[in-house]
């Protein structure tokens, strides 16, 4: 009896346990259901903010280009010889009431400008007095008549006397016809520096103005751009004209909803967007305002949207979109967790059983498979820190002299054997460099199953491309600091009869190692060529540093190359620009390494960097490789005879300690992982590698 009831006894607490156990389970089910419906809300509202405000800017940036090319355009033409002759005989001869002059004055400045209309996208020019009268243009209704004042204009005026009238509403004088009136002009002055004239050149706001942020805001069914002016009106098109239309907001008779759409509620209220444009100062471009939470628009729909203020203009943009069409996937998302919490209700016992016997399943398999790789040679795995398209980087340690190391594992899987010949020859070479700032290579081999691997130490930093990512430029004196140790480590190299060939801020870490702040290591010679070697090379390289004679395979290369690609890394460190403007596609960019003239770091940018720079940026990107330096040590004493405070460890310190959380993360990177597996570009990414044995090119 007592037998019995004990074994009741354990049948009923093991029920317990069960219950407890399938509660417990739904319990973390539905909790670990909320945090992953909170962890994607989070994530998909980062989206929205993040293509909204990168939407924002692209409209921002197209406009200043849009409006500052037309200025730029219209003050060309103002400063021509025969142009400011002739205006200038009208401005001082003009009378406003002989109709019969300005009509000549008109031909004649009609015939001089006829052939910047069509090229220009102008409608109509405009020659005003100082005091605001109509001396000359095509529209004769105009002719004498009282247009501005002088202080109206003067208050659009930039310090070159050049000024931008936004889209606003016209009256012919005779017919008393509305129309909208956009206008790009400059001031005209004489030899005394003294304006006698303004000239103007009209344009349609539906070109040009509003059609840019059309372009680039159709990005979904309820996504738009548009302008605002400072009192309100809408002064680009709506995409919904149709729709306003139909809610009694735009007339029936109104050609568009430019200047017909003002950004007030029924009680008068501004709307969010316009009220913070224009009222908040930390809305000023480049500074843009998100709101995701959402708020009432002009068709008095729920939207979020983002805003910025162009105070050299006078107006503000905004990008907005429905919040129902921006955040659908979330209403998706919540309908499927919805769905699979009912399931995970209604068969919680079965699927327990079976989430149960699947991780002892999985821990059998992942037990298994970590025995068959945790070990390569004499280094015990730890984590897996990367992973490419033909090859995995672990973190490991030494089993005997417990050192952190980096293995590169190469995928037989994917790879050729060409490939694994390339793998084999990058350790080789390496191997042979000795020098401090060359990554070191610890040990090479294969493993039972064939795999190749070897190991290198371990790099706790960044490379160049992130730093300048994350905190912009480099100081001056640092770079030149960072390009020395760059020079020693290549003039190893160079001695060697070895070329590297990929020299780009991707393949430059910056560490501290043995307590030395800033310490520069060379990555990626996968690349490298032996000047020895007399079977040629093939085209290879990154396509925005590679010397002109290297992207083709005809050429005899030199040593130079890599100066030049030290040349484009300075510019790109001083300034983080390239030196040569170009369009984004590999030929173009070869073209214009072997054509166009590079600009120097002081051109590129507004802020100060030494002039004696310029100099040397230009001696390494010679066209001629004969006219570059001789040698990477020729630089590095041309670097030392620079006039500039030296990158003492102090400042590295000091920099490190408060930059070092951006880049000395616990996340299990380090750069002496990310050098790249595939040496073949896809075109639409130029910060990558290419090799090919042919490329096209003009004269090829």
């Amino acid at each position: 009896m007592t037998r019995t009831r004990s074994s009741l006894m354990s049948i009923h607490n093991m029920e317990i346990r069960n219950r407890s156990l399938i509660i417990a389970i739904l319990i973390l089910l539905i909790a670990t259901g909320y945090f992953t419906e909170q962890r994607l809300k989070h994530e998909i509202e980062t989206s929205v903010r993040d293509s909204l405000e990168k939407n924002l800017r692209s409209n921002a940036e197209a406009m200043k280009l849009l409006l500052t090319g037309y200025k730029e355009r219209v003050h060309g033409i103002s400063k021509l010889p025969l142009l400011k002759r002739t205006t200038l005989t009208m401005a001082s001869k003009h009378d406003s009431n002989d109709k019969t002059l300005l009509i000549k004055n008109t031909k004649i400045l009609e015939s001089i400008l006829e052939g910047f209309f069509s090229k220009n996208g102008f409608l109509d020019y405009y020659l005003i007095s100082p005091d605001g009268h109509m001396i000359a243009t095509l529209n004769k209704e105009l002719l004498g008549h009282q247009v501005n004042t002088k202080d109206a204009i003067e208050s659009l005026m930039d310090r070159d006397g050049n000024f931008v009238c936004l889209p606003k509403k016209a009256i012919q004088p005779n017919t008393g016809e509305e129309f909208v009136l956009m206008y790009i002009g400059s001031s005209l002055k004489d030899n005394k520096g003294e304006t006698y004239a303004y000239l103007a050149f009209s344009i349609n706001p539906s070109h040009g103005f509003s059609s840019i942020m059309e372009v680039t805001s159709q990005t979904g069914e309820s996504s738009e751009t548009y302008a605002i002016n400072n009192d309100g009106w809408m002064i680009s098109h709506s995409r919904f004209d149709a729709e306003l239309r139909e809610l009694e907001i735009l007339d029936e008779k109104a050609k568009s909803s430019v200047l017909e759409v003002k950004l007030i509620n029924e009680e008068g209220q501004a709307l969010t967007v316009f009220k913070d444009a224009f009222s908040n100062p930390a809305t000023a471009y480049p500074q843009v305002q998100v709101n995701s939470d959402g708020y009432r628009d002009y068709r008095d729909s729920e939207v979020v949207g983002s805003w910025t203020y162009l105070p050299q203009y006078n107006f503000a943009i905004t990008s907005e979109i429905d919040k129902e069409e921006a955040f659908r996937s979330l209403f998706i998302i919540r309908i499927i967790f919805g769905i699979i919490f009912g399931l995970a209700s209604l068969l919680a016992i079965g699927l327990i059983a079976y989430a149960l016997y699947s991780i002892k399943l999985k821990k059998k398999v992942r037990s298994a498979a970590l025995d068959a790789a945790s070990e390569l040679g004499q280094f015990k795995i730890i984590e897996k820190i990367g992973e490419g398209a033909m090859g995995v980087v672990y973190k490991a340690k030494h089993q005997l002299m417990q050192r952190e190391t980096a293995i590169k594992v190469l995928k037989n899987e994917v790879c050729r054997d060409v490939d694994l010949i390339q793998f084999e020859k990058e350790v080789r070479i390496t191997c042979r460099l000795t020098h401090p700032n060359t990554i070191c290579i610890y040990d090479y081999g294969k493993t039972r199953e064939g795999l190749f691997y070897y190991a290198m130490e371990y790099l706790e930093g960044s490379d160049i491309q992130e730093i300048i990512s994350k905190t912009g430029p480099i100081a001056p004196e640092r770079v030149v600091h960072f390009v020395k140790q760059i020079c020693a480590s290549l003039n190893e190299a160079h001695q060697m009869g070895l070329i590297h060939r990929d020299i780009k801020a991707q393949n430059i870490v910056v560490c501290n190692r043995g307590g030395i702040f800033d310490s520069i290591k060379v990555l990626d010679f996968g690349l490298v060529h032996d000047a020895n070697d007399d079977n040629g090379h093939k085209v290879s390289g990154t396509p925005r540093y590679m010397a002109p004679e290297a992207s083709s395979s005809r050429n005899e290369l030199h040593e130079s190359v890599d100066t030049y690609a030290i040349g484009i890394l300075i510019c790109v460190m001083l300034t983080g620009q390239y030196p040569f403007a170009c369009e984004e596609n590999v030929e173009d960019i070869l073209k214009a390494h072997r054509e166009n003239v590079p600009l120097t770091p002081s051109e590129l940018v507004k802020f100060e960097i030494p002039k004696e720079l310029d100099p040397i940026v230009l001696w390494c990107l010679e066209k001629d490789p004969k006219n570059r330096p001789a040698s990477v040590a020729a630089l590095a004493s041309k670097l030392d005879e620079l006039d500039l405070s030296p990158w003492t460890q102090d400042k590295a310190q000091k920099w490190w300690a408060f930059n070092g959380e951006y880049f000395l993360s616990n996340d299990g990177s380090q750069r002496s992982s990310s050098s790249s597996f595939d040496q073949t570009i896809q075109f639409d990414r130029f910060d990558k590698t290419i090799q090919t044995d042919s490329l096209s090119s003009p004269g090829n």
